[in-house]
């Protein structure tokens, strides 16, 4: 059945929006459906947070739209600097980050510091947006 393959296949791409790539490797599962309760590995990481200083404070002053569309474009801009260092972003809560660097904590060190590159960069746009 070429529909059943289908749905499954947006099954699968759908949870890999919510369950990093990264993890399935871990726990040496091809799949999420392969995934059984209680799996786990024990694995030295180095965990980073990141997020929008005074977030409330600015947020209150937006309508949900342009919340919504602030968060999206931080976020955009925030991933790739994670990425580029070995790193997977394990979870979005709020305006917060979660990232994992499974390889070195200098992954991190150099991951924060591009986004603080970054900040700056976003922030004198923002600046000029007004």
């Amino acid at each position: 059945d070429a529909r059943l393959y289908s749905n499954l296949s947006e099954l699968n791409f759908a949870y890999q929006r919510f369950v990093p790539e990264e993890f399935l490797k871990f726990l040496n599962r091809e799949s999420i459906i392969d995934v059984k309760l209680g799996d786990q590995i024990r694995k030295e990481m180095s965990v980073m947070f990141s997020d929008i200083r005074s977030f409330t404070e600015l947020s209150e002053k937006m309508t949900p739209e342009e919340n919504f569309n602030f968060i999206n474009s931080y976020l955009k801009r925030m991933g790739p600097n994670i990425r580029e260092n070995n790193g997977f972003i394990d979870k979005y809560i709020g305006d917060a980050i979660m990232a994992l660097f499974p390889r070195a904590a200098d992954d991190a060190v150099k991951a924060s510091i591009q986004m603080m590159k970054e900040i700056i960069v976003y922030n004198s746009h923002r600046a000029n947006q007004g």
